[in-house]
């Protein structure tokens, strides 16, 4: 789902300007509403998704139900998003801007470095996104994510959020994506026999997206992630299970 972005070059740019600082942030500052723009902006945001406490406060909060329920802090920020977005009617233009930046932070080495590097001080970082968002006109709810994320430290998690941000989109589309992990490579015929079987867990109109993993860990056996379920078929589960009883019994 993510898109090649033509904001690196921009991006680029407005970070060789030199403003960047090597000067360590103390703590974690309560969010306040300040004169500069980007910080300005993320009012509204706050508001519609204050604390992150859980997506399904955020949902309620909103009327608006994300798609799936998605755990960690990542999938907390993007069902906040998610729930934001829905609500203002900005899904599409706050996903288009979603993958760019993604994309950006893929292809740039000195954007993620900028993202995830802590000893650059927050009135720096606010003032460079500023500059890079105002410059690619993204819509005003992504600076408002943007201007939270700074706020609370959360920058260095934009990958993840991104990710589970693309997962809600997904499943808002009727896309499902299934992961199925093996201890080893395994024949495509395999695979299309489980994606069969898998079909029968999805609602009319969705459609089955299968990506493969190979985790040598698990033994045996696979297991199965589709949508926000969890199916551990593996033989490390089983050795767990038969370990869990013999304790029991002891």
């Amino acid at each position: 789902m993510k898109r090649a972005s033509g904001l690196v070059l921009s991006a680029a740019r407005v970070l060789g300007r030199g403003h960047l600082g090597t000067v360590q942030v103390a703590g974690e500052v309560q969010w306040a509403a300040s004169s500069r723009s980007i910080g300005h902006v993320a009012q509204p945001f706050a508001y519609c998704c204050r604390g992150f406490a859980s997506s399904n406060a955020v949902a309620a909060e909103n009327d608006v139900q994300a798609p799936l329920t998605l755990h960690g802090s990542e999938g907390r920020y993007a069902s906040a998003l998610y729930c934001a977005a829905a609500k203002s009617g900005d899904l599409d233009a706050v996903d288009e801007d979603m993958c760019a930046l993604y994309d950006m932070a893929a292809e740039s080495e000195e954007f993620s470095t900028f993202l995830t590097d802590p000893l650059i001080p927050k009135s720096q970082r606010m003032s460079t996104l500023d500059s890079i968002l105002d410059g690619q006109g993204v819509n005003e709810l992504t600076k408002s994510f943007f201007a939270v994320l700074t706020e609370n430290n959360r920058l260095g998690e934009f990958a993840k959020i991104s990710d589970s941000f693309d997962e809600l989109m997904d499943a808002a589309r009727g896309n499902v994506t299934a992961i199925i992990t093996t201890a080893s490579e395994v024949e495509q015929e395999e695979i299309d026999e489980i994606s069969e079987g898998l079909m029968g867990m999805l609602e009319e109109g969705q459609s089955l997206g299968v990506t493969t993993k190979v985790d040598p860990s698990i033994l045996g056996g696979l297991v199965i992630d589709i949508g926000d379920r969890h199916v551990d078929l593996s033989v490390l589960a089983r050795l767990k299970q038969v370990q869990a009883a013999m304790l029991e019994s002891l």
